[in-house]
């Protein structure tokens, strides 16, 4: 090889080791671990929101003293198949009596009955004494059951409430109220509504006690709630209510009003 070949390879030699060595020096400066650059930097704290459909709902009145848990309602496949198609919600009266097949316990002090699409329906009330914790109280249970009668003549459980004044030294007022105004199909779908009031408290004087009047439909319940009016002869006081009518039947709450106004006032 010629002189001026091997001075031409040597300048070929040294460019190619400059260009290797300035890309070496370029890796250098950039970070081989972006996540050890970053590891020291505080992260974002952040907090799980919970799913609004999880969230729980305020609860409404669920004293035990006024009724128990409900079963599930009965639907149109509990129909059962003796049962003709019913074209209207017709009333049953039974007076003081419970219906034939129906077994409670306790004092029978009104019955609720009726036919609709599901077949014959009746809420059963009783009353029974209970024995005070006390020395001197005592207490009175009411027991409230609508169940539907099976084709058997057996009957099913639709819903149970219930209303305990207990561990009373004085006076124990407990009365249940039903009338020609207990069973509607205010909202035409062929389901009976059943509406009934009662009082209940312990007293000792001429004061108000609890007032209630309720209404219910295949498992489901609606309510106005307060205090019975006392009536004197210089006029009268209490009679106030709440009501909790969310949901329910067209006309429903007007005619709660209708019942609570025959069955709140007192006389003394």
């Amino acid at each position: 090889m010629n002189t001026k070949n091997i001075l031409k390879a040597s300048i070929a030699v040294a460019l190619l080791l400059g260009s290797v060595a300035c890309s070496d020096k370029k890796k250098e400066d950039k970070p081989a671990d972006t996540s050890a650059a970053t590891s020291n930097t505080p992260a974002k704290e952040t907090t799980a929101t919970p799913d609004k459909a999880e969230e729980e709902k305020p609860a409404g009145d669920t004293s035990a003293k006024e009724d128990a848990p409900a079963e599930d309602a009965p639907g149109e496949d509990d129909i059962p198949s003796e049962v003709e198609e019913a074209t209207a919600v017709t009333p049953v009266k039974h007076d003081k009596k419970l219906p034939e097949g129906f077994e409670m316990d306790g004092e029978v002090a009104a019955v609720i009955g009726w036919t609709d699409k599901y077949g014959n329906n009746a809420v059963v009330f009783t009353l029974q004494d209970q024995k005070g914790k006390g020395e001197e109280g005592s207490g009175k249970l009411m027991l409230a059951r609508h169940a539907l009668q099976e084709g058997d003549g057996s009957w099913t459980e639709v819903r149970s409430f219930k209303e305990l004044v207990d561990d009373c030294p004085f006076d124990i007022a407990l009365e249940v109220f039903t009338g020609d105004w207990s069973v509607t199909d205010l909202d035409k779908d062929l389901l009976g509504e059943a509406t009934f009031a009662y009082k209940a408290g312990c007293r000792s004087d001429v004061s108000p006690v609890a007032h209630k009047v309720l209404m219910t439909e295949n498992g489901k319940k609606w309510a106005l709630r307060g205090q019975t009016r006392i009536k004197e002869a210089g006029g009268s006081f209490g009679g106030d209510f709440k009501p909790d009518f969310k949901d329910g039947p067209a006309g429903g709450l007007e005619h709660a009003k209708v019942v609570w106004e025959k069955t709140v006032t007192e006389s003394f």
